[in-house]
């Protein structure tokens, strides 16, 4: 009877703490930046990892996040300043069972182009620090010393790489450990970090094997970002010999582009044979972009400050700097 009992309090205990996960997590910092990645957790840790872009204010964070309806967040007001990993506490409002949360924000720096991370040693999220440049990971599971890949053991875990050039192909190997089943795993590019683009995708019908197995695809030149996702967990997968190669820009000459272009109140005005405008802030993260815009762009949803307008067309190119007052 006294083990029955144990082996219950046990899986009660078990049960209380799986079930003060975050069912939200999501930031902003005082500019709007957003983060990279959906909320990433590892449960037995109590660990929560978020990445964010170079230029997010980790200083002024505005949280927005939410438990179960059966629990609470204990914490009141929640931390603004996340330079270092900050605790957010969470219980279950019927029993007050409490479970505390480390919540670190990682700084995604951009790489030139060629990429390459084949990890000389065990990757855990922890290989990573505030020099890291290119990549930052969230809630993965620990690796062998000796294991050289990046483990994806927790439903939302991410690899995210961050690069400055034009990229050409991408390319990766992926291991599951097991059976791969119903899992989802999902590779995406971005131009800005906030829009998303499906590059890849492992499903039941295109699993990933127990065999070693490398895949590549070559982005739009536009793209800055690619992401890794466990977006269903079945079983752990690892994934190594990451590389991103360097590409080559089609833009023939900056400023060849004869093209009426200029601001007028909150509208930016284009020639009609424009077929692709990019607004950028003084911090070179994009702000605004249209494919085969008509002749004027809204500008109204921008904050104070100074722009770079690139406009393109057949090839080339033209730069327009102004200011929104």
């Amino acid at each position: 009877m006294k083990k029955l009992f144990t082996f219950f309090a046990v899986c009660l205990m078990a049960s209380s703490i799986s079930a003060q996960n975050f069912t939200k997590f999501n930031a902003t910092d005082n500019a709007g930046v957003k983060i990279l990645n959906d909320f990433s957790t590892r449960p037995g840790a109590g660990q929560l990892d978020i990445i964010v872009p170079e230029n997010f204010d980790v200083t002024n964070v505005i949280l927005d996040c939410a438990v179960g309806s059966n629990d609470e967040i204990v914490t009141s007001p929640l931390p603004t300043n996340f330079s270092s990993p900050q605790t957010i506490i969470t219980k279950i409002t019927a029993t007050g069972v409490t479970r505390t949360w480390n919540v670190t924000f990682r700084k995604l720096k951009p790489s030139t182009l060629p990429l390459d991370l084949t990890f000389s040693a065990g990757f855990m999220t922890n290989s990573w620090d505030a020099n890291t440049v290119g990549w930052a990971g969230a809630a993965f599971d620990p690796a062998d010393n000796n294991s050289k890949i990046v483990r994806f053991a927790n439903t939302s875990a991410a690899f995210i790489t961050a690069f400055s050039d034009a990229p050409g192909k991408v390319s990766f190997t992926m291991t599951a450990n097991g059976v791969y089943g119903e899992g989802i795993f999902d590779v995406f590019s971005s131009e800005d970090g906030i829009n998303w683009k499906s590059e890849m995708q492992f499903n039941s019908e295109k699993p990933i094997t127990n065999t070693a197995t490398s895949y590549d695809f070559t982005p739009s030149s536009n793209v800055r970002y690619v992401k890794w996702v466990y977006t269903k967990r079945v079983q752990t997968v690892s994934m190594n010999n990451i590389s991103i190669e360097k590409g080559v820009s089609t833009i023939i000459e900056e400023s060849t582009l004869d093209a009426n272009v200029y601001v007028n109140g909150n509208e930016l005005m284009v020639g009609a044979e424009v077929n692709k405008v990019e607004v950028y802030n003084v911090t070179g993260s994009q702000v605004l972009a249209a494919s085969n815009p008509s002749t004027s762009i809204d500008l109204s949803g921008l904050a104070k400050g100074i722009y770079v307008a690139k406009v393109t067309a057949d090839n080339k190119a033209k730069t327009l700097k102004f200011i929104i007052k």
